[in-house]
């Protein structure tokens, strides 16, 4: 039996994240750093998931190009082009589906929803804005980004600075 200990931040107030966050879809023009972006990708990376298989991929879109061609793949949500970052979360189900059978499939959607979630969670704990985007052409995706047939994109996290606040939610 091993006893582990974690150093939490005393800034930190999951209450505060969870009633604060928001869909942002009106970014700044502000650089969000590596630095930053590593650690929203590591908050993802602890998320639990089937088997502790961790089928999820982190893709960081940051060439404004590709980012407006992924809005439009995103049936034209052009908003999301004004995000800096783009992160697609990636799903290796075949992984899954090994050692779970059918059920597997679900299973692994619902891994990557999880690691998106805790990824919000930390970038609202950084002040930055970020919305989930589900609806994508998923081919257009993979060929835009080079993504293996047997990995399938699942979601897009948009992440960045916020223009507007929620007026109801203290900063």
């Amino acid at each position: 039996f091993k006893l582990f200990c974690y150093i939490r931040s005393e800034d930190m107030d999951v209450d505060a994240c969870i009633r604060g966050r928001r869909s942002c879809r009106t970014y700044r023009i502000k650089n969000v750093t590596m630095d930053v972006v590593g650690d929203v990708i590591e908050a993802g990376t602890y998320a639990p998931s089937s088997g502790n298989i961790q089928n999820w991929t982190f893709l960081v879109v940051t060439d404004e190009e590709k980012r407006i061609k992924l809005s439009q793949l995103c049936k034209n949500q052009n908003w999301m082009a004004e995000a800096p970052i783009h992160i697609v979360i990636c799903d290796e189900k075949t992984k899954v589906k090994e050692r779970y059978g059918e059920r597997g499939e679900l299973y692994a959607s619902q891994n990557c929803a999880i690691a998106i979630t805790l990824m919000m969670m930390k970038a609202e704990d950084l002040k930055l804005g970020s919305c989930i985007v589900g609806a994508f052409d998923a081919d257009g995706v993979r060929k835009l980004l080079n993504i293996p047939e047997s990995v399938e994109p699942e979601l897009i996290l948009t992440l960045g600075y916020p223009e507007i606040w929620d007026k109801d939610v203290e900063r």
